[in-house]
């Protein structure tokens, strides 16, 4: 099964791993339990200072209340997530790198403008598919490989080739081609 395909991995592929990383992670969902608390105790103060400030306004009209609330409770921590993201991406990415991957029967072969790297496949323990990327995670924290797929000239034989990796080391592949951050 060697399989080599080259393509390169630049910031908004960076960018795709880590928002998607963070959505599945748990602390995120602990954070989304906490915005809930946050509103709620939000929505408890909003109604006992409103019957002593001028808040009454605001209140007689609960669609404009409701939007105020919406939008601090989902809009602004993702935005805020994503700059952050976009920030460290290039302070620590500075130039795009070109990759040349090859899968063989026991690792996958990695050479790029850093150097050469091997990684045994039985490393791998988990794979994430989403509309536009593979994302093999390895042991190692935080190590994995990025697969853009618009970028491969042969995507039908690394669709096969991962599928394989997932069947043949009993691996966890996930796939979720609806994600949207």
């Amino acid at each position: 099964m060697n399989v080599t395909t080259e393509y390169n991995v630049d910031e908004n592929d960076y960018l795709a791993f880590n928002l998607f990383y963070n959505s599945i992670s748990s602390n995120q969902k602990r954070q989304r339990k906490k915005r809930w608390l946050y509103v709620f105790v939000f929505i408890l103060i909003f109604i006992l200072s409103s019957t002593t400030l001028e808040i009454n306004n605001m209140l007689r009209n609960p669609l404009l209340f409701l939007t105020v609330l919406l939008l601090i409770m989902f809009i602004l921590p993702k935005k805020i997530t994503k700059k952050h993201f976009q920030k460290h991406i290039k302070e620590v990415y500075k130039t795009p790198f070109f990759n040349e991957i090859t899968f063989t029967d026991s690792s996958i072969d990695i050479k790029s403008e850093i150097g050469k790297q091997s990684i045994y496949i039985s490393q791998i323990i988990e794979i994430n598919e989403i509309e536009k990327y593979y994302f093999l995670h390895f042991q190692t924290l935080g190590q994995a490989i990025i697969i853009t797929k618009e970028k491969l000239s042969n995507l039908s034989d690394i669709e096969q080739v991962i599928k394989e990796i997932s069947q043949k080391y009993n691996i966890n592949y996930n796939v979720n081609l609806n994600w949207k951050y």
